[in-house]
């Protein structure tokens, strides 16, 4: 491993995200749907990282700062590809790899504490919630896991590969208050199921697949991209469509929630703002060359987002303005994550890059030697991070 510091751009050989699947739009104009008008309540991290993005609204924010000089905690090999970022909860790491491999470690000493295996693979992160563990595979198959023994709770079959994470909002219903695990698939749905049996609530049908995670607004709305080139603003309670909002291509990876506001990219260089409760676009930010395949992080007065051309943008919240950009070694094929004011970012050439969220000037830079597809989690004053020859690397900066 080698820590540099700042170093000058170069250029990369462009290659494609390695999320994939995604056909031609829909040409469909966007429309609304009616939906009862309950309040709902969206439920409050119950762990340190429960979810691949930190929180329901999957903003990649953590309180506290970060020193320069991170230091080698412990590394655990897992024997296949790690895509997805693992999440932590009750002191433990959970993390998904691309052969199938659902492991539990102890987040203190690295040793495995349990494993499932699946052999059609994971793309997508486990999910927390209440002592289960929850996540989708490629062959279409969701899991419930008790978090601390790995016992299978209950499996439902859905028809079509899950590559994003699940999420969970709670909802007002008639009879009381209800939970609900939400994620989408390749069957084009988005799915909401009872977090203790897997019975299905509901399904919303998109017209293309679903590759990221949905994001729970403030009021527990449901926000998802598509394949089919629309931001989805679902009604949590009934699974029927408040906007759909028209964003020009291919929408593949997660939106993220800020108040009033969800953040997406899409698949032609194009960034948005768009306006929770009347499907508005306030603002669209071109000047990228290349998609926004990954997730994005929100902090302060900035969104940041990755682009296959090699960059980050940081855009004012409120206008779209690009605040600054920079320049990594290498594509950025997952979403950055904020520390405090620092800004961490992973490259597909294997290189950790840290920035000031406020100027954009890198701080340092590790060389983990291994394509990084995946964006690190962060707890208790230590990050994990997996690497595509499936070593699991904890840090701390105590």
């Amino acid at each position: 491993m080698k820590m540099k510091r700042p170093w000058l751009p170069i250029c990369a050989a462009w290659v494609l995200g390695y999320l994939a699947g995604c056909d031609h739009p829909s040409s469909q104009s966007a429309s609304e749907s009616p939906s009862e008008k309950i309040q709902m309540q969206a439920i409050a991290t119950v762990a340190d990282w429960p979810t691949f993005r930190g929180d329901q609204q999957l903003q990649a924010y953590s309180p506290g700062t970060m020193d320069e000089e991170l230091k080698v905690k412990w590394t655990h090999n897992l024997g296949q590809a790690i895509l997805a970022t693992p999440i932590i909860a009750e002191e433990k790491i959970f993390v998904s790899c691309e052969l199938g491999l659902l492991a539990a470690l102890d987040m203190h000493t690295g040793e495995r504490l349990w494993q499932f295996e699946n052999e059609f693979g994971f793309e997508a992160s486990p999910f927390f919630h209440e002592g289960r563990i929850y996540i989708g595979a490629l062959d279409g198959a969701y899991y419930c896991f008790d978090a601390t023994t790995g016992e299978l709770l209950w499996e439902n079959m859905i028809q079509g590969q899950i590559s994003g994470a699940s999420n969970i909002v709670r909802v007002a219903v008639e009879d009381g208050i209800r939970e609900q695990i939400i994620f989408g698939a390749y069957d084009a749905q988005l799915h909401a199921l009872d977090p203790e049996t897997g019975e299905t609530f509901w399904t919303y049908q998109a017209d293309n697949y679903i590759n990221g995670a949905p994001a729970i607004s403030g009021v527990g709305h449901v926000l998802v991209g598509g394949c089919d080139a629309y931001l989805h603003v679902v009604d949590a309670a009934s699974g029927e469509a408040i906007h759909q909002v028209y964003l020009n291509t291919y929408v593949q990876s997660s939106a993220v929630a800020d108040g009033p506001t969800a953040y997406a990219g899409n698949y032609e260089g194009e960034f948005f703002a768009v306006e929770i409760q009347t499907g508005e676009v306030l603002w669209t930010f071109a000047d990228a060359i290349g998609p926004f395949s990954s997730p994005h992080a929100v902090a302060n007065d900035l969104v940041v987002a990755s682009n296959e051309d090699e960059h980050l943008y940081a855009l004012n919240k409120d206008t779209g303005a690009l605040h600054w950009k920079f320049q990594g070694l290498g594509i950025f094929e997952s979403g950055p994550l904020i520390v405090g004011d620092t800004v961490l970012a992973t490259t597909a050439n294997g290189y950790f890059h840290a920035l000031n969220l406020e100027t954009g000037k890198e701080l340092w830079s590790l060389d983990l030697g291994s394509s990084l597809l995946a964006a690190p989690a962060v707890a208790s004053q230590a990050l994990y991070l997996g690497d595509s020859d499936g070593i699991l690397h904890a840090f701390t900066w105590e």
